[in-house]
């Protein structure tokens, strides 16, 4: 008798249990499997398509993802896949190295949300130090004149490079050696002179399309907020 209500009590199929041996599906999903079939193709249009019953009249009604902006090749996803240094290689950005800090009082308005320091890196090797003369001016009184020196190569990947005679370069904390090239990564960070420095300056890829001349290697700018349209203004130091 307790076999009886076994069913009713969500153990088993009670005196149908020996209906499991066929393993017939339950009739639940094979009529919601059978509505997806005949309603999934129309919805999946309608979403695909844009619902462009609803788009203004100047706007074309489908898209095909053929038409998509492709900033790779197909045929290169597979190289990226392997190998990481290829996919910063191909990517349309500049390499900065940026010291960034909060804004002060009088540089803050609307469009502002960082002040920063920092340089663009390219074929040229640009010097690091607390001279007048270094293209990336160091605050720290610690740092040598000409202390370090960053490039890029004509691979499209970023070294740095201890000059002899300083007193120490850190990469993500770890001290460096004098003379040796060392490649950087976005998000790699750099400290001279000493650890923990008073300015801590971080890798970074920038779009091309939000490149601007207003970077600067001596002082602190104002960096605004979403794509540059002005040069940004200088702030004191």
């Amino acid at each position: 008798m307790a076999s009886t209500y076994k069913a009713y009590l969500g153990e088993g199929l009670g005196p149908l249990e020996w209906i499991k041996q066929y393993q017939i599906p339950h009739p639940g999903r094979v009529i919601g499997r059978i509505i997806l079939h005949l309603t999934m193709p129309g919805v999946l249009g309608w979403v695909l398509g844009g619902n462009n019953a609803h788009l203004e009249r100047a706007r074309p009604s489908s898209c095909r993802i053929e038409d998509r902006l492709k900033v790779f090749s197909e045929s290169d996803f597979a190289t990226f896949m392997r190998d990481d240094q290829e996919l910063l290689r191909a990517a349309h950005a500049r390499w900065m190295l940026l010291c960034e800090r909060e804004p002060s009082c009088d540089s803050v308005d609307a469009t502002s949300n960082s002040e920063a320091k920092g340089i663009y890196l390219s074929s040229t090797p640009a010097v690091i130090g607390s001279s007048e003369d270094a293209q990336l001016l160091l605050a720290d009184s610690a740092a040598a004149g000409e202390h370090a020196k960053v490039w890029r190569d004509d691979k499209g990947d970023c070294y740095i490079q201890t000059l002899p005679g300083c007193t120490g370069t850190w990469l993500n904390g770890k001290p460096l050696r004098v003379g040796e090239n060392h490649l950087l990564l976005p998000q790699d960070t750099l400290e001279f002179g000493a650890h923990p420095a008073s300015e801590v300056y971080k890798v970074k890829m920038q779009h091309v399309s939000l490149e601007s001349g207003g970077l600067n290697g001596k002082n602190y700018t104002v960096i605004p907020v979403g794509h540059q349209t002005k040069t940004p203004s200088p702030v004191a130091a």
